[in-house]
């Protein structure tokens, strides 16, 4: 019975938002992409074979080869595992950060908000993608500084979102009650604060996943996100530039795979937030 009425409220939401439905099944399709790119990737993104660099795409190469005769289609399939996996780990570490600094701010008011808040005003000062390089020259090169400089990056529009929620929270009643049987601010802060968090929480973090690909995207782009010979979107543009007018699917089939996969994350975070907290629309920008 169970079964059948989660069946029937998940066929209620999709015909009530098909932006959630489309949404899903581009991240599916790509999450089951990066899952299978043992099996269906043709050859091995990164075995060279300079007799073969830059054919046009045949048979034998359906997207043809680069400068060092790698195959485009093989490194497109392996590039995903890479974006999606920067991705989902940097909005992890925001969600993290943000999670914690919104709950302080917001529950603690006074001075810690004061400070916290003057933080995420200095952080969101600058774009996303000028942070990410500030943290980047930091950091240091490299895809674990990449993932954690997205990351750092992303956290004060999370925090932004969760101080909101959390100075609604705390008015309720059942926070009152907890303070009124002596529970102390952090266990009132764990059982009672956070866990009406998580809708926001996840709504603005699913939406900041497309940020965080077009991040990833722009430092590898740079030279700054992964390194070679490893398949990313970001890499594969740059490396395709200097032959985009004579080859232009090197690039143009990266850029649409960015394109695209950001469109499903945009589609699925906004079709959630419209179900689950309609409240956040005005809110929610995305960077």
């Amino acid at each position: 019975m169970n079964s059948k009425n989660n069946n029937l409220y998940i066929f209620y939401l999709i015909r009530l938002n098909p932006r959630i439905l489309i949404g899903a099944i581009i991240i599916v399709g790509f999450v089951l992409c990066a899952m299978l790119a043992p099996y269906v990737s043709p050859y091995d993104p990164i075995k060279i074979d300079l007799r073969a660099k830059y054919e046009v795409p045949t048979a034998r190469h359906l997207l043809g080869t680069d400068y060092i005769g790698r195959d485009v289609f093989s490194r497109l399939i392996w590039g995903t595992r890479v974006s999606l996996l920067t991705a989902v780990m940097a909005i992890s570490i925001a969600a993290i950060i943000g999670l914690l600094l919104g709950v302080s701010a917001g529950y603690f008011g006074g001075m810690t908000d004061t400070l916290i808040s003057r933080f995420i005003d200095i952080m969101l000062a600058l774009p996303a993608f000028i942070m990410a390089i500030v943290l980047m020259g930091v950091l240091g090169r490299g895809t674990p500084n990449m993932i954690l400089a997205i990351g750092v990056g992303m956290s004060p529009r999370i925090a932004r979102v969760v101080r909101g929620a959390t100075l609604k929270i705390k008015e309720n009643e059942f926070v009152e009650a907890a303070k009124t049987f002596g529970y102390g601010d952090w266990r009132i802060i764990f059982r009672h604060i956070i866990p009406h968090c998580v809708t926001p929480l996840v709504v603005y973090s699913t939406l900041l996943l497309g940020s965080a690909v077009m991040l990833e995207a722009g430092l590898s782009f740079l030279g700054l996100g992964i390194s070679p010979p490893t398949p990313s979107w970001g890499l594969m543009i740059t490396e395709g530039t200097d032959v985009m007018r004579t080859l232009p699917w090197i690039v143009s089939t990266a850029g649409l795979c960015i394109v695209i996969l950001v469109l499903g994350f945009n589609l699925l975070g906004d079709g959630l937030r419209d179900h689950l907290d309609p409240r956040l629309r005005g809110e929610i920008t995305q960077e």
